[in-house]
C-alpha cells in the first residue's frame, strides 16, 4: 500500500475482486456464493477471522500524516529511525475489536495442507454447505441425511453423526 488513503470506491471494488477469488475463483461472485461475512474473512486467525487484511483498515492506517515539526517519538508503533509502522499499528486496532477465538491453533496451527485448514475454519463457523445450510437458503426442500435418512444434515452430523461417516473412519 502507499502512504496515500485510497477512495472508498477503489476499495470497494478492490474488495469484490478479493470476494470474487475466494469464494468463486471467477472476476464476479453473488451473496449466495459467499459462505462467511467479509469481515469475518478479514479478521486476524487469532480471533477467529479467515486472516485476510482488511484494505479499508490498513488504507486508514496507512494514511496518517505527520507534521514538519520536530517531535519526539517513544512509542512501539514507531521505528528506531522515527518511522511509523503501519503493520503495528494495523495490528494494534485489531486486537481492540475481539478478542482471541478457542480454536486458532486447532485450525491453523496444525500440520494439515492450507486448503484442508480452510475447511477446518468453514466446519467450526458452521458454514460448509450441508442440508441444514442450503434449506435456510431455499435450496433443497428437507434437510434429511441422503445417505442414513436421519433429520438434521449439519456439520455435526457430517463429521460425526452419519453412519456412513462411522463406517469410513474404522475402516
Amino acid at each position: 500500500m502507499s502512504a496515500l488513503q485510497l477512495p472508498l470506491g477503489a476499495i470497494d471494488k478492490y474488495d469484490g475482486q478479493r470476494r470474487a477469488f475466494l469464494w468463486s475463483g471467477e472476476d464476479t461472485v453473488s451473496g449466495t456464493q459467499c459462505l462467511i461475512a467479509w469481515d469475518a474473512v478479514t479478521r486476524p486467525l487469532e480471533q477467529g477471522g479467515g486472516g485476510l487484511m482488511s484494505v479499508t483498515l490498513q488504507s486508514r492506517t496507512t494514511g496518517a500524516a505527520l507534521g514538519n515539526d520536530d517531535d519526539v517519538r517513544c512509542s512501539d508503533l514507531f521505528a528506531p529511525d522515527g518511522s511509523l509502522q503501519t503493520a503495528a499499528l494495523y495490528r494494534l486496532v485489531l486486537s481492540t475489536t475481539s478478542p482471541d477465538c478457542n480454536f486458532y491453533k486447532f485450525v491453523w496451527k496444525c500440520r494439515a495442507p492450507q486448503h484442508v485448514r480452510f475447511f477446518g475454519w468453514l466446519m467450526v463457523q458452521g458454514r460448509i454447505q450441508c442440508k441444514s445450510n442450503l434449506l435456510k437458503k431455499n435450496i433443497v426442500d428437507d434437510d434429511n441425511c441422503d445417505v442414513c435418512g436421519a433429520t438434521g444434515k449439519d456439520t455435526n452430523h457430517i463429521m460425526f453423526g452419519c453412519s456412513f461417516t462411522d463406517l469410513s473412519r474404522r475402516q
